[in-house]
């Protein structure tokens, strides 16, 4: 996924997220943010399911082997 289309993304409510490791020692979680990309609360969601949406496609989102987040289209 190229940056641009990762800002896109966004959570069945419509609202910005972002993915995070939740620590060093692994975890997932979505973040709301806002245009500028500060966070601003959970996204239960999208932390509970790994499905989110850019534009009209449905994405998968979470935690990449060995850290880090992915998005892939298709959940």
């Amino acid at each position: 996924m190229c940056d641009v289309c990762y800002r896109q993304t966004r959570c069945a409510e419509g609202r910005l997220i972002a993915g995070f490791n939740e620590g060093l020692s692994g975890g997932f979680v979505a973040l709301h943010v806002d245009e500028r990309g500060k966070t601003l609360d959970m996204c239960r969601e999208v932390s509970d399911s790994g499905v989110c949406w850019i534009g009209d496609t449905s994405c998968a989102i979470g935690e990449r082997r060995l850290g880090g987040v992915f998005v892939r289209a298709g959940s």
